[in-house]
C-alpha cells in the first residue's frame, strides 16, 4: 500500500548544498546526503523526504518518465510530491562523514560459537605482516562442527578477540597463547564470542526469486543462504554469493549477483513482506530478507556500497609506447610499454578493470 506525499524543503540553494538527494532513474530515493537541505529536514522531525521515496513532481510539474535533475530548477525551495510506501521506514546514511563514499568500511562483526570437546571447530595460524605485529588467521574450518555449521566464519578470517579479551599483542609475542588461555577458561558446551575482520560484510538467509521459466513460466521464490563479499583490493571479490545450505563447508554455491555491475537497490514489497531489487544490465534481482529488520540492514549495507562504488574517473591516458612522449607526466618518468592512468574522484563515475581493458561507466 503507497499514498502520495507532499514535502516543502527549504535552504536547497547550491552553495548551502542543494537538495541533497541520490535517485534512480525511476526517481526513487537511494541517499540523503548528510548536511543537506534533505537531511535537516529529516532531522528536524517534520514533513520529510525519505529514502524508497519515489518523486511523482517537483514544483508543481510532474516528472512523468522524466529524471528529476531534468526538470527540477535551481531555487531556495522547492515542493516535492512523492509516493511513499507504507509500513517501510527510511532511513539515511547520515552517520557517515565520507560524503563520497571512500572512508574505512567497517569489517568487524561478532559470531558466536559453541565449545564443543574443547574445539571451536577452526584451526587458527599465526601470521606477521610486513614486520608488523602478529595476528591470527582462520586456516581451516572443519566440517561437521559448529563453526562450519554457523556459516560465517570462513577461512582467511581475522581473530580480532574471545569473549571480549584482546588478541593483540607485541612484535615478538605470540597472540595464539591468549587464545588458548581464553578458551581455557570457557567449559564445554557455552558459547564462546569471537570478533573477527573479514571482506565477508554481511550473512544470512534471504529467498531469491527466479528467473522466469520456459515459455514465460511463474518464477519460484528459492530461499538461499547469501553471503556479502566486498574487497577493496579485488573488483572480482565485490557480490552477494548465494548457496544451497548454509553448513562453510558442505554448502554449494549456485551463483552471484556481480555489485561492480549494479546500478541502484531500492525496497520493494513483495506480498506484503519487505524486500529489495538489486538493478544490474540485464537482470533486476528481486531479494526477500527474512524480516523487516533484515531487509533494512541489507538494504542499507547495500545503499552504502553502491554509493561506495563512484568514485574513479579518467581524466587523462596515454600509452608509454614513446618514452620520450610520456615523460614528464606529473614530474615522474615513465617505463616503455607502460599505460599511465591520471586519476581523480568523481561522484557517478566508476572504473574497471576488465583484463587489459579500462571500461568507464
Amino acid at each position: 500500500m503507497s499514498t502520495v506525499v507532499t514535502v516543502s524543503i527549504t535552504g536547497c540553494s547550491p552553495q548551502a548544498g542543494g537538495v541533497g538527494i541520490d535517485l534512480t532513474q525511476q526517481n526513487i530515493i537511494l541517499e540523503i546526503r548528510p548536511d543537506t537541505a534533505a537531511a535537516r529536514a529529516l532531522a528536524a522531525g517534520g514533513a520529510h523526504l525519505q529514502v524508497g521515496d519515489r518523486v511523482l513532481s517537483v514544483d508543481g510539474t510532474a516528472l512523468r518518465g522524466r529524471v528529476l535533475t531534468e526538470v527540477i530548477q535551481p531555487g531556495d525551495n522547492h515542493d516535492f510530491e512523492v509516493e511513499r510506501k507504507q509500513g517501510f521506514s527510511g532511513f539515511s546514511i547520515e552517520e557517515d562523514a565520507d560524503e563520497d563514499g571512500f572512508g574505512q568500511l567497517d569489517r568487524l562483526r561478532t559470531v558466536l560459537v559453541q565449545k564443543v570437546d574443547g574445539q571451536l571447530g577452526i584451526n587458527p595460524e599465526v601470521q606477521v605482516p610486513d614486520g608488523a605485529s602478529a595476528i591470527i588467521k582462520i586456516a581451516k574450518v572443519f566440517p561437521n562442527t559448529r563453526a562450519s555449521a554457523s556459516g560465517v566464519v570462513s577461512v582467511g578470517d581475522v581473530m580480532h578477540s574471545i569473549n571480549g579479551q584482546p588478541l593483540a599483542c607485541g612484535v615478538d609475542e605470540n597472540p595464539l597463547g591468549a587464545a588458548m588461555k581464553v578458551l581455557g577458561e570457557v567449559p564445554n558446551g557455552e558459547d564462546i564470542t569471537i570478533e573477527l575482520e573479514s571482506d565477508t560484510l554481511m550473512a544470512g538467509f534471504m529467498s531469491k526469486k527466479g528467473e522466469k521459466g520456459f515459455l514465460g513460466a511463474k518464477s519460484a521464490w528459492q530461499r538461499r543462504f547469501m553471503v556479502l563479499v566486498w574487497s577493496e583490493t579485488s573488483m572480482a571479490e565485490r557480490e552477494i554469493r548465494y548457496f544451497d545450505g548454509q553448513d562453510y563447508n558442505s554448502r554449494k554455491q549456485k551463483g552471484a549477483i556481480d555489485l561492480t555491475r549494479a546500478t541502484s537497490v531500492s525496497h520493494r514489497e513483495f506480498e506484503g513482506q519487505h524486500g529489495l531489487v538489486i538493478e544490474t544490465p540485464g537482470r533486476a534481482w528481486e531479494l526477500l530478507p527474512e524480516g523487516r529488520e533484515a531487509a533494512v540492514e541489507w538494504l542499507r549495507l547495500l545503499a552504502h556500497l553502491l554509493h561506495r562504488k563512484k568514485g574513479l574517473a579518467v581524466v587523462s591516458s596515454m600509452s608509454n609506447a614513446v618514452e620520450e612522449a610520456a615523460a614528464g607526466l606529473d614530474g615522474d618518468a615513465a617505463t616503455p610499454g607502460e599505460l599511465t592512468l591520471k586519476l581523480h574522484r568523481k561522484l557517478g563515475m566508476s572504473i574497471n578493470k576488465l583484463g587489459n581493458e579500462i571500461v568507464v561507466a
